[in-house]
């Protein structure tokens, strides 16, 4: 266990899901360097997923629902004076909002027993929030962080935060071995093995990937779409493949992901909002090409025609939610980086999908290039020992550095 001089830090999130945001979190209260600075209590309004839980046991961190007492919820009347009692018996150093905007008197609480608050953007810009509450939040809190230029930019042009934003990358989970990886080769003799990875819900677009399938199969190209992950859209999508009469394996939540990223030959990231895109550089790391969606952070985490391809989305919403169960978290705006400025959302043209795919079929003595790029690409520029430095610096100290619009971000063509 820590011991009691360490400094203590309670991250307010929810961890019911297990997605990129989630798993970033764990791997870093988990990893030595920050049990060695921090003891981390994360503060959670619903019942943690199951394997999130059995991380945390590796650690001095725990995890604490925040909203219940003796397991019984807390009246909403009574939440304000609850919260305040235990972040006072904590004697906390710094409070996190992880993707997080403060509920009830949250952040006036923090503020009162002199603790330092954190906002860490990692999606939630892009969601629907009070204009004036929203800024007002952003105002408020002592440091402001972001996963991505992108969430950087969402929070000054859609809400207005004129403040400073320092932008902390997402870097390669530990859990991700790249010690023994060597370049992927083009597969001679089976179906190219595509890939998705996420949570299945409509703004990430995985229809496109289905439908693509579609086109593909018109071109006379072998290929199999292999999809990981579980959500409101698997029944919707498992019926469009059907009808497509396309090869697609459901594979539903996967613990193991790296069985995941070797099985398959090429990602495609589909979003039609993407605040940073962490199975993009899981995949590069372990070989695979990544194609994905021009928008919001995928352009940061993906080198375009030398790690992957990003394609500038131009399908209309109105014509891709016809292929959904439901459109709940649809972005009203997303970030297009080549245009370094906030715009309607538009979906991935499934016919720019087997486009590409049928180049890389045309071009397969290209494929072990691209692979060998992506491996060194994220090698180079997600190491996480360095991404951990960095978090418990800033959480420990005011940054005063403002960040620069990343050299990745270029123009591109499709």
């Amino acid at each position: 266990m820590a011991s009691d001089n360490l400094k203590k830090i309670v991250f307010i999130t929810n961890l019911d899901v297990l997605g990129g945001t989630e798993n970033n979190l764990i791997s870093i209260v988990v990893h030595r360097e920050f049990n060695n600075t921090f003891q981390s209590i994360i503060f959670s309004g619903t019942r943690p997923h199951k394997a999130i839980r059995a991380r945390i046991e590796q650690s001095n961190a725990k995890i604490v629902q925040h909203n219940k007492f003796h397991g019984l919820r807390v009246p909403k009347l009574l939440r304000d004076p609850y919260f305040k009692k235990q972040v006072r018996n904590l004697h906390l150093d710094v409070v996190v909002f992880w993707n997080h905007v403060a509920r009830f008197r949250q952040l006036d609480i923090c503020k009162e027993l002199g603790i330092k608050t954190v906002f860490f953007e990692r999606g939630t810009g892009w969601r629907e929030h009070d204009p004036l509450a929203m800024k007002g939040f952003l105002d408020s809190v002592d440091t402001v962080l972001s996963n991505s230029w992108a969430g950087k930019r969402m929070l000054t042009e859609r809400w207005g935060f004129k403040g400073q934003c320092e932008v902390v990358p997402n870097a390669l989970r530990p859990e991700i071995d790249t010690e023994k990886v060597v370049p992927k080769k083009f597969p001679e003799e089976r179906p190219l093995r595509l890939g998705v990875a996420s949570r299945l819900v409509a703004y990430k677009g995985v229809a496109s990937a289905v439908l693509a399938m579609n086109e593909l199969k018109k071109k006379g190209v072998e290929a199999e779409l292999h999809i990981a992950g579980d959500g409101v859209e698997s029944t919707s999508l498992q019926s469009l493949s059907q009808k497509l009469n396309v090869r697609t394996l459901f594979h539903g939540t996967l613990e193991n992901m790296e069985w995941f990223y070797n099985h398959i030959d090429l990602l495609i990231v589909p979003s039609i909002r993407e605040p940073f895109g962490t199975v993009a550089i899981e995949a590069q790391a372990k070989g695979c090409p990544v194609l994905a969606s021009a928008v919001d952070g995928l352009p940061e985490v993906i080198q375009h025609n030398k790690t992957g391809w990003v394609v500038k989305p131009s399908w209309e919403i109105g014509k891709y939610l016809g292929y959904a169960a439901q459109k709940k978290d649809m972005p009203g705006l997303v970030f297009y980086p080549h245009l370094d400025r906030l715009d309607q959302p538009f979906a991935l043209d499934p016919r720019d999908i087997a486009n590409l795919v049928l180049w890389v079929v045309k071009n397969k003595h290209c494929y072990s290039q691209l692979s060998e790029n992506a491996i060194n690409f994220v090698q180079e520029n997600f190491k996480f020992n360095e991404y951990i430095d960095r978090i418990i610096g800033l959480l420990s100290s005011t940054p005063t550095a403002t960040a620069q619009t990343p050299s990745a971000i270029k123009d591109y063509s499709a």
